[in-house]
């Protein structure tokens, strides 16, 4: 239930908040005006954070993909078109998310904001047409890339993922391996995977955590996602991290816009995890004044990233030897005091 009712959201909470019908409230958020980027929950019923199997505060002014990090991005076609052109629309959807087919109401209230109504469709007719829209196939490879990721993250936890293979994964997850060459291009290309989804869990937990004590703008918050990542890290170990750090996915899984990883087989790796809530953070900064209005916002998260990338190169070469979130929580604070940001603007712009 809400904590506090407040004057914008009060009809809401007199209408929904002891409702049994599912609500939500979401605004449709952007990077640059450009395509919807995330959904951020502004206000929901008890019944809405039911159906979601989520605890009511954790859903509460947080982004879609942060809860969800491996969602679809059907979401922000769906909702963007809303707000976009003003409709109203209902559609019936499968949310693999929460593993339910759920009817879906939704309108415009005011420009990037909608509200949504949702149902579980249980006629048992209504599910088995629904159902036909998913191929066996598609089924059977979820079941099978669950059991590699389970196999996968054995293998990271006991810190030997660097002797595994193709058909050692695949004997000990007991999918063939010509499924797994049916689903993925290689092993890199599996582990890239692996690591969008391991990375995403970690930091949905990692903000969760926290939100209470972020900060109080934007580039506070962008320190404390950087800080998480390099949490990350550390964690994981020297191995793995050496091996990750190697690979593209480093890259990849960080600040970039990578259309490399959005192939037809690879479709959880279409968000960039880091990259849209830092760009986010970036445009917020130019709105509170802390960072030029002029500056693009690609631009400057690709100066975050090449400092970010320094310190975490600096750690692997020095033996791991200091504690890296903390040292970029101490950089970063000087980083925006100092204001090199506009120092390395000119530069960096030459090549972004």
């Amino acid at each position: 239930m809400a904590e506090s009712v407040t004057d914008e959201f009060h009809s809401y909470h007199e209408c929904y908040d002891a409702s049994p019908f599912a609500f939500c409230i979401v605004d449709v958020l952007h990077i640059e005006k450009e395509k919807p980027a995330d959904l951020k929950f502004v206000y929901l019923n008890d019944a809405f954070a039911a159906i979601q199997g989520r605890p009511y505060s954790e859903i509460l002014n947080n982004n879609f993909y942060q809860i969800f990090s491996n969602a679809d991005e059907k979401w922000l076609t769906f909702y963007g078109e809303v707000v976009k052109k003003g409709i109203a629309a209902d559609f019936t959807e499968y949310s693999p998310e929460i593993g339910k087919y759920l009817f879906i109401q939704c309108y415009r209230i005011k420009e990037g904001r909608c509200g949504i109504l949702l149902s579980i469709v249980n006629d048992a007719g209504m599910m088995i047409h629904i159902k036909g829209r998913v191929s066996r196939r598609q089924e059977k490879e979820a079941e099978n890339q669950i059991k590699l990721f389970k196999v996968l993250k054995q293998y990271v936890e006991q810190k030997n993922s660097k002797d595994l293979t193709v058909r050692s994964l695949c004997t000990a997850a007991g999918v063939s391996t010509g499924s797994f060459y049916n689903m993925y291009d290689s092993l890199s290309d599996f582990e890239i995977l692996f690591l969008f989804s391991d990375f995403s869990e970690y930091y949905h937990r990692y903000m969760s955590r926290k939100n209470a004590a972020i900060g109080t703008n934007s580039l506070e918050k962008i320190i404390s996602i950087l800080s998480g990542f390099a949490g990350y890290c550390r964690l994981k170990g020297r191995d793995f991290i050496n091996s990750f750090y190697s690979s593209d996915a480093f890259f990849a899984i960080a600040f970039t816009e990578n259309k490399k990883y959005t192939n037809r087989k690879n479709i959880l790796l279409n968000k960039e995890i880091l990259f849209k809530d830092i760009a986010l953070c970036i445009e917020d900064a130019k709105k509170e004044g802390l960072i030029d209005p002029k500056f693009d916002t690609k631009t400057v998260g690709m100066i975050l990233y090449l400092f970010f990338n320094g310190i975490l190169v600096n750690w692997c070469i020095s033996n791991f030897d200091f504690n890296v979130e903390e040292y970029v929580k101490e950089s970063l604070e000087s980083f925006f005091k100092n204001n090199y940001v506009t120092q390395f603007y000119p530069m960096v712009k030459k090549f972004t």
